[in-house]
């Protein structure tokens, strides 16, 4: 993946006399983001001139790039220009779009052509490759690979509501989630914090219906809190992490005959500062926590699930 600024300098028509001859040129810069296989979107930067596409499309041809002014329709083709570019790289255009126009003047004649400059300075090539998130998660807490934050996770509060039908559910959870500062003096009363959330998702699921509450006084079992694929502050910040997140809960446990009041446990599995709150690759941070609940369903639980919500840190 990739993004980059190029300059289009393009001379539509030119009009000619006894005198001089006249061009009339479109000089614009354009975003041109995506990949070296599928292509991607490009679009007009600052104020659109209206004599050409504002966006669209862009594919990769064996010899250039051509742009598309709509769902199928060629605009511009950037001969010699590389997937991904070079900075500085420069080439001709060829323009399809507006199109070759007859004009009722003589002394006025259709161009279509002009050259492109990819710019040096607002250059992204390429970017890293981001791996899907939970990949990276597993990555950091068990093969010990991502930066340690200086915090632990150390236990939830909060519940669940859950209804599951076919092997698939739905989930809701709310509540709240505690972390611990490294103490760096021997005696030193660590500083705990913690974080509110909301998420709602769904995924593998036991058929049934119910819910489980966690206490922060029960026991649990917390990872470190682990650095991402993401930009954070030097030196971090809890701040960073608010906003969009991704919890993973892995839950089960049984009832008594019929439904009712029950036992279990889970292991929830929290994905901070994730764009969006989508699936992207990206994220800022991340952690596990794991410990008992009390569930009240309909028969035995279990499921696996992907929820997306909100992260918020709470006051001290």
């Amino acid at each position: 993946m990739f993004d980059c600024e190029v300059r289009l300098d393009i001379t539509l028509s030119e009009k000619r006399s006894s005198s001089a001859n006249v061009d009339f040129k479109v000089v614009v810069g354009v975003k041109i983001a995506g990949g070296e296989k599928d292509g991607g979107n490009w679009r007009q930067l600052d104020k659109p001139d209206p004599r050409i596409p504002s966006e669209g499309r862009w594919v990769p041809v064996p010899t250039g790039v051509i742009l598309k002014g709509g769902p199928s329709q060629n605009f511009a083709y950037l001969k010699t220009m590389g997937v991904p570019p070079q900075a500085g790289a420069t080439g001709e255009i060829q323009v399809f779009s507006p199109g070759q126009r007859e004009y009722l003047s003589s002394n006025l004649a259709w161009c279509g052509h002009g050259n492109f400059e990819v710019l040096a300075g607002r250059f992204n090539v390429p970017y890293p490759e981001a791996p899907w998130t939970l990949t990276v998660m597993k990555r950091n807490i068990w093969d010990n690979v991502g930066t340690f934050l200086g915090w632990k996770l150390t236990t939830t509060q909060g519940f669940s509501a859950a209804k599951g039908a076919a092997g698939r559910g739905v989930e809701f959870l709310h509540g709240n989630l505690y972390l611990e500062k490294e103490s760096k003096k021997a005696g030193e009363q660590a500083e705990t914090r913690s974080f509110s959330y909301t998420a709602g998702g769904g995924g593998f699921m036991f058929p049934g219906a119910g819910g489980s509450y966690a206490d922060a006084r029960w026991p649990t079992k917390g990872s470190y809190l682990t650095k991402g694929n993401m930009p954070i502050s030097d030196p971090f910040r809890l701040e960073d992490l608010e906003g969009w997140c991704q919890i993973v809960n892995i839950s089960g446990g049984i009832t008594t005959p019929g439904g009712g009041l029950g036992g279990g446990g889970s292991a929830m599995g929290f994905i901070f500062g994730v764009p969006a709150g989508l699936a992207l690759g990206g994220f800022k941070a991340c952690g596990w926590v794991a410990g008992p609940a009390v569930l009240l369903a309909t028969g035995g639980s279990a499921g696996a699930t992907l929820n997306i919500g909100k992260m918020t840190l709470n006051k001290r």
